[in-house]
């Protein structure tokens, strides 16, 4: 449910995620030790840009493993897109109100991700939220907020309920007419998860892969096993610094969501670029949410239901799901507050080792 393109969104003080590299000279010893060198590749699609590090011993296997993997991607994006009318998003969307349809593998994995994660939340995410969003698009580009009457209308097209799913016949139908899917708030986190799938498939187990504030990993690099790839959070309150909370995964996902620049001040009052399915609203309660989740899909789709819900019903549904954690910051009185379930520690990484900042732009689709 991310509405607005740009750049730097998910955080309330511009929270980023950036991978943590080693000290150069132990990484290349262990490298060598091993026979694996680190292999870097980025391209755009879905209105970010896709980054994709891995350890391999073979430049030709790794050159053919990231040309496949950014064709993977492409394909994805074209499936899921909601601004490319010939998407196959976009042609079910057209057939609302009719009866059910076959879909595709990938759009039906997704789309009942997406539908597990609604239940759970209480709607909180909710991927019919399509016309409601356009609304707000509008909103930002006029600086006017959406007409009531539009609102209601919009609202009454929203609703989980009102998309089925069957997993037998892989078919999904959309009940009313004039309902529109909006996956921008978990396509990239699930792209994420089938790169970092497809790159196993290949050998390639020591693999990262990031969209914009979607992080999911593998196995830890040849010279941090036993831990994992170090993700740093950008500091909330200071994002220029550098940063002060350091995690280390392997084998899961981060995704981060809130408001900084993605948002759109009317009359005074600042609306983020996430909207309330239930209210049609805009969040306006300035938010940082973290997630780690088994998967990049979970935690995206999880780190913006968390947004809408507040700290102390978000917490509760971090808290329903096994092996899922977060932090929470909310600006308050002009201060910072932060709760968290479960998330890991802080740990002082301030020495000279480099870090390669991940680009932060907008987890929607392009075409605002």
């Amino acid at each position: 449910m991310k509405l607005f393109r740009g750049s730097t969104v998910c955080s309330l003080a511009m929270v980023g995620f950036c991978i943590f590299a080693a000290a150069q000279c132990l990484s290349a010893l262990k490298e060598q030790k091993q026979g694996l060198r680190r292999f870097e590749f980025t391209e755009p699609y879905m209105g970010t840009m896709f980054k994709i590090v891995f350890y391999s011993s073979d430049e030709s296997s790794a050159l053919e493993a990231s040309r496949v993997a950014f064709n993977r991607i492409a394909v994805l994006d074209h499936i899921m897109s909601d601004y490319q009318p010939s998407s196959e998003l976009m042609r079910l969307s057209e057939l609302a109100g009719g009866p059910p349809t076959r879909i595709s593998d990938d759009l039906y994995g997704v789309m009942s991700a997406a539908q597990e994660i609604a239940q759970k939340s209480d709607g909180a995410f909710d991927i019919t939220i399509g016309p409601v969003v356009r609304l707000w698009r509008r909103a930002r580009r006029q600086h006017e907020l959406p007409e009531a009457a539009r609102l209601a209308q919009a609202l009454e097209l929203v609703g989980h309920e009102k998309l089925r799913l069957d997993a037998k016949a892989r078919t999904a139908q959309l009940l009313k007419p004039g309902m529109l899917l909006d996956l921008g708030g978990i396509a990239k986190g699930y792209a994420a998860d089938e790169t970092l799938r497809l790159l196993k498939g290949y050998g390639i187990d020591r693999a990262l892969v990031a969209a914009g504030g979607d992080i999911a990993v593998g196995e830890p690099p040849p010279d941090r096993e036993g831990n994992g790839w170090t993700i740093a959070v950008a500091s909330l309150d200071s994002p220029a610094q550098r940063p002060k909370r350091y995690v280390a995964l392997h084998n899961a996902g981060i995704s981060t969501s809130g408001d900084l620049e993605q948002h759109v001040e009317i009359n005074g009052t600042r609306y983020s670029h996430i909207v309330d399915p239930k209210s049609g609203r805009a969040i306006t309660g300035r938010v940082s949410v973290t997630v780690i989740a088994p998967d990049d899909t979970t935690a995206d789709a999880l780190a913006t239901a968390v947004c809408v819900l507040g700290l102390e019903r978000g917490l509760k549904l971090i808290q329903s799901i096994p092996e899922t954690r977060a932090l929470i910051c909310q600006a308050k009185n002009g201060e910072l507050q932060c709760s968290d379930w479960h998330f890991p520690a802080t740990r002082d990484q301030s020495h000279d080792s480099p870090i390669v900042r991940m680009e932060q732009v907008s987890r929607r689709f392009p075409g605002l």
